[in-house]
């Protein structure tokens, strides 16, 4: 088995990364640490397996880590998966037991909050820009 750990960013599924969206479309069951995102109602169709009333690690992880060797399991969280602790978790009990681990990841709560108040976001406050070509 592998473990797909998805970001689904700060709010609506343009926070996405093209990766995260395709592997969304594909997947045929996808778990999420809560099913009240925008991005997955955004989505649609989509079989959700939700943990909302999970107050404990251990109780995400289980389940997770039990399902069939030979599939692909998909674990998606609000924000950036570093910062949700039930990622973090299940990241590092996959990564014991031998499970290839993965982490598609998405722009976080903290950037976007920075953002919307106008600051950098290393809370400096200072503005910045990216350019591409």
């Amino acid at each position: 088995m592998s473990l797909t750990i998805i970001g689904l960013g700060p709010g609506p599924a343009d926070y996405l990364t093209v990766k995260a969206h395709r592997l969304l479309q594909a997947a045929t069951e996808v778990h999420v640490r809560t099913r009240h995102h925008p991005a997955l109602r955004e989505l649609g169709n989509l079989s959700l397996v939700a943990y909302d009333d999970a107050t404990e690690l251990e109780k995400i992880a289980a389940p997770l880590l039990a399902l069939d060797r030979e599939q692909r399991v998909l674990y998606a969280v609000p924000g950036h998966p570093t910062e949700d602790a039930s990622a973090r978790y299940l990241a590092s009990a996959g990564s014991e037991q031998g499970l290839a681990v993965e982490v598609v990841a998405a722009p976080g709560l903290r950037q976007a909050a920075m953002a919307a108040l106008g600051g950098g976001s290393d809370g400096s406050g200072a503005q910045g820009f990216t350019a591409s070509c």
